[in-house]
Parts: structure tokens; C-alpha cells; sequence
């Protein structure tokens, strides 16, 4: 095919750019370098762009004829871990690495945009590309469907590089693809008094017990066993460890909720207020229970997967071609784009055995192997131009 030939000639300018990146990594919220640097790559491709005051930039090139508008996103923030790799292009930056391939992902589109900018009369419409900050934050993709840059889209894209696949090999997934993460904090105050005298007071270390349990039995005796939820509550502070005769006035819990379906998510916010009013007025407390959706469940358009899986069909093979086997609990901000827009998310391989890149995400010694752009840049290409198709 000749967009593989296409993928050849840019793979080198692919390679440096993802190493650079690699080297001089910033995490979410602070992109600010990186949002330079692809600056000048767009300015030295031609690419009209403009700078999101949220700290996205997203370049634009306008096809030969009238077209829907497609929107390729990559994000570009980096993770707070110290690289423990020993490569030539192992990050400058102390404490800071690219970990999740969100180098690898902008890389990928300056190619792709590189490949457009040449070729922009054979693709009608509009082609938008995104290079989104603070995925790792679970903030970047909210705040840029909030800034209205996104009004007059049609369709959006996005890829994500994963270490349990094969490089040369495109994976992609019906239904939920990534859990929702909601956070929650709940304080439970109670009446302080001497530990030899705990009638004197309300015990909200006694209540936050119960609490937890009940939040657990929302998931083992009131969900069907076959809808996926994970209530986890992570932190538990009360008290003073040098007071070991003072029962607090305050208990607080911390943690999150995972789901996979936005009824599942409804039910179990709804259902865990209830519990904590019920054993609050039992045990004559008062709470304040606050939590804050971060992303809701990932679920892709499933006429654009199936696009998607066919022209991986038709550019990689069929063998080449996965099902993600089962969602995953762990959250990807993408999702704000499937919840507001017409909006896939689909993933190449970019494990390689015989080369030692298997370290899967969020490790200090992770790595992809670069020859994953060949199949990467020409993914988007391919289906750029058919979306467009007025």
C-alpha cells in the first residue's frame, strides 16, 4: 500500500520527535515546553494552529473539497517517575519520564500531520489535530470539551500504544473499554470525649467502620455478580496516634468508585449517600459526603470501531487484528470525548519479545518499540480520509 511507503518516509522524523520528547518529558498541567516544541513542528510543516488557554494546541489543515471535520487527538503529558532505563534518549528531567507513550502518541500525529500537510488536496473537510495536556491528571479532555474548540466536530479519534500486544498489531474494543473513576471524601463527625467514657460521646471511628462495610455489601449483595463496580476506600484518618485515650470528633474517608456502566455509576453514588444518612442518624452523627466524577466510562462508537477494525483488517490483516479481551478498571479521560462526541479509541501494539520491550505502563523501565509508528501514522491516515468523505 502506498500510505506504508508513506509511513516509511516519515518514520525517521517520527523517531526524533518521540525521542525528544522522551528526554525532556513535563508532567500534566505544565506542558508548557512541549506545547512550544510542537509549536515550531507545526510552524515548520506550514500547520495553521492556535494555543487552548487550557494548555492544548491543536493545528488544523483544510482539505481540497468540502468534507466533514475529523479530529486526531494525542496527548503529550508525562508521569512523575524516574526513568530507570539505560537508553540514549532516557529522560533529562530527574523524577519525570515518559512512562505511558504519550510521547510515542504525538510523535504519531506530527506525522500523520506532516503526511496531510503534503497531501491536503486529496482529503476533503476539515482535519483537526489535538495534542491534549494533563491526561494523567484526568483533567485535559474535560477542560478541552468545556473550552468549546471541539464545536463543529464530527468525528474524533484517538490511539493509545499498549505493551500487551505485539508491535504490527491493532486491538480494539466493543462496548466498555475503561472504567468511569469517580473520587469521594466523606467526613463523619461525631462528639469527642475520654476514652473511659465513650458514652459521653458519638465514636466516629465506630461509624466509619460500619460505613466502609456497608459501602461493600452495595457491591457483593445488591449489584448482579455480572456488573463490574469497585468501591475502594484508600484512606481512613481519625484521631491522634500519641491520644490513645481521646475518641475524635472526626473521621474522614477517601477513595474512589469504579464503574463501567453509567446506571451501575448512578446506582452506587445514590446508594452509598443512603447508607452513610441511614447509619449517621442511627448513630446520631452528621456527615458532608463530596465527590467529584474525574471521567465516566469509555465506551467507543461502535459503527466508528467498526470502521476502525475493518481498515485494520485491510492494512494489517486479519490476524493482525485483536479484541480487546475484557475492559479494565483503569481510566482513560478519552471518555469525555465518547460521552459528548462521535468518538473511537482504538490501540497498536507496541510490544516486541526478542527487542526486551514488554514493561507494560506506569514503569520506571517502560519503553515501545518505535516500528509501531508504521502501523500507528497510517491508522489515522486511512481513516481521516474516509470520515471526511462528505
Amino acid at each position: 500500500m502506498d500510505i506504508l511507503n508513506e509511513a516509511k518516509k516519515n518514520f525517521d522524523y517520527m523517531v526524533r520527535i518521540r525521542r525528544h520528547m522522551h528526554e525532556y518529558p513535563e508532567n500534566s498541567g505544565v506542558e508548557y515546553e512541549t506545547v512550544k516544541y510542537i509549536a515550531s513542528e507545526l510552524d515548520a510543516l506550514g500547520i495553521e494552529y492556535v494555543v487552548v488557554p487550557e494548555g492544548g494546541i491543536i493545528g488544523q489543515i483544510h482539505g481540497g473539497k468540502p468534507g466533514k471535520t475529523v479530529l486526531l487527538r494525542a496527548d503529550m503529558d508525562a508521569l512523575p517517575i524516574q526513568d530507570a532505563k539505560d537508553v540514549p534518549y532516557r529522560s533529562q528531567i530527574s523524577g519525570v519520564c515518559h512512562a505511558c507513550g504519550h510521547d510515542a502518541h504525538t510523535a504519531n500525529l506530527l506525522g500523520v500531520a506532516n503526511y496531510i500537510s503534503d497531501h491536503r488536496t486529496e482529503f476533503c473537510g476539515t482535519i483537526k489535530f489535538l495534542f491534549q495536556p494533563a491526561e494523567e491528571l484526568l483533567e485535559g479532555a474535560k477542560l478541552v470539551c468545556q473550552s468549546g474548540v471541539l464545536d463543529g466536530t464530527d468525528y474524533i479519534l484517538g490511539q493509545h500504544a499498549v505493551l500487551d500486544v505485539d508491535v504490527g498489531q491493532v486491538q480494539v474494543c466493543y462496548g466498555p473499554s475503561n472504567g468511569g473513576g469517580d473520587e469521594f471524601t466523606l467526613r463523619l463527625h461525631g462528639v469527642g470525649c475520654h476514652g473511659a467514657r465513650p458514652h459521653t460521646g458519638k465514636d466516629p471511628i465506630l461509624l466509619a467502620a460500619k460505613v466502609i462495610e456497608g459501602f461493600q455489601q452495595i457491591i457483593s449483595r445488591e449489584l448482579d455478580p455480572l456488573k463490574a463496580a469497585v468501591i475502594s476506600v484508600c484512606s481512613v484518618q481519625a484521631g491522634q496516634h500519641e491520644s490513645k485515650n481521646v475518641v475524635p470528633q472526626e473521621a474522614v474517608l477517601a477513595g474512589t468508585v469504579r464503574t463501567l456502566e453509567e446506571d451501575v455509576r448512578t446506582y452506587v453514588l445514590t446508594r452509598m449517600e443512603e447508607i452513610v444518612a441511614g447509619l449517621c442518624s442511627a448513630s446520631r452523627c452528621s456527615y458532608t459526603l463530596e465527590h467529584v466524577t474525574k471521567v465516566p466510562p469509555l465506551t467507543s462508537d461502535q459503527q466508528l470501531t467498526q470502521l476502525v477494525e475493518n481498515t485494520a483488517v485491510e492494512l494489517v490483516g486479519r490476524e493482525n487484528v485483536l479484541y480487546r479481551p475484557a475492559p479494565t478498571m483503569g481510566v482513560e479521560d478519552f471518555s469525555w470525548y465518547t460521552r459528548n462526541y462521535n468518538a473511537c479509541m482504538f490501540y497498536f501494539g507496541a510490544r516486541n519479545v526478542e527487542k526486551g520491550i514488554i514493561t507494560r505502563g506506569h514503569n520506571p523501565k517502560f519503553d515501545i518499540d518505535e516500528e509501531c509508528f508504521r502501523v500507528a501514522m497510517p491508522m489515522f491516515i486511512l481513516l481521516s480520509k474516509r470520515l471526511m468523505l462528505d
